[in-house]
């Protein structure tokens, strides 16, 4: 049993209705595509583009509700692309109206918070975060997750929610430019420890990324640029050169180290017994 409207053109075709209505409504709908033929428009174009966009964007996890939707289609219309109409033996459309084509070919990825997704770039993120002083759990609190929650995926051990992943990059855009602060007992500690927790991982800063890359599996850190970084942590350099051999730092960090020790005037053999230091490996180059 059909309810399509009468007086449309959808009604004769489908429903085979021949009332004077319908017969009016087709009428008009032909007179409408010669005039469009004569001015060299076509009324359907070839639907495989636009096919092919929805099922591109389902194999990243955006299902074809989601993209009907997005569009401001009706999920039939999307549908019917995709599969046809297997209650009438039909075919998934071979033409399609150019608007819907237009309409279908600009939406993008938009994923569901609830969608679970590769976790490298958020992963990268969150190491770089802690690559130049923001603790674990500082990181964690700011996105809105356990700290139990956040050292897997610091470590690339599980995928991730989109939800997760947006305020991973939210705050790694607000904070990728800026070390974590110094200036008291607690937040210096919390820093160093970062910092040298992230020196033991070997875990990039945010200068070894470009945003183009950092979400690609296959993509490896420029390490050698973000070691230009110029930003150092005094205290952990103070704490080393002091002998305390358990506080690890960066290569810039051990630079530093070097070029400080020298201004003292003290000997190179004593910078390695004291920091355990090689002093060929780190002294600054020569001008």
């Amino acid at each position: 049993m059909t309810h399509r409207e009468h007086g449309t053109h959808v009604k004769y075709v489908i429903d085979r209705c021949r009332c004077d209505d319908c017969r009016t409504a087709t009428a008009a709908y032909e007179a409408h595509r010669s005039r469009q033929r004569a001015y060299g428009i076509d009324a359907y174009i070839d639907a495989t583009p636009a096919r092919t966009h929805v099922r591109r964007l389902g194999a990243q996890g955006m299902g074809w509700k989601r993209v009907a939707r997005t569009a401001g289609l009706s999920p039939s219309t999307v549908w019917k692309l995709l599969y046809g109409d297997p209650s009438r033996n039909r075919v998934p459309n071979k033409r399609i109206r150019p608007a819907t084509a237009n309409t279908i070919l600009a939406v993008t990825l938009d994923l569901a918070d609830g969608q679970i997704i590769d976790g490298t770039g958020t992963t990268r993120r969150i190491q770089a975060l802690v690559a130049i002083g923001w603790s674990q759990s500082s990181i964690a609190r700011r996105v809105g997750i356990h700290p139990a929650n956040l050292t897997p995926l610091a470590h690339g051990r599980r995928s991730v929610h989109v939800g997760t992943a947006r305020a991973v990059i939210d705050l790694y855009d607000e904070l990728c430019m800026t070390p974590a602060p110094t200036g008291n007992r607690h937040s210096n500690t919390s820093r160093t420890r970062a910092l040298n927790y992230a020196a033991a991982h070997d875990w990039a800063p945010p200068l070894a990324w470009d945003e183009d890359t950092i979400d690609d599996p296959a993509a490896t850190p420029a390490v050698e640029h973000a070691n230009e970084d110029p930003d150092v942590d005094e205290v952990a350099i103070q704490r080393r050169m002091g002998g305390d051999r358990t506080i690890r730092l960066t290569k810039a960090e051990k630079y530093e180290l070097v070029a400080c020790w020298q201004n003292t005037g003290r000997s190179l053999n004593e910078l390695e017994r004291v920091t355990g230091l090689n002093r060929r490996r780190y002294l600054p180059e020569p001008a």
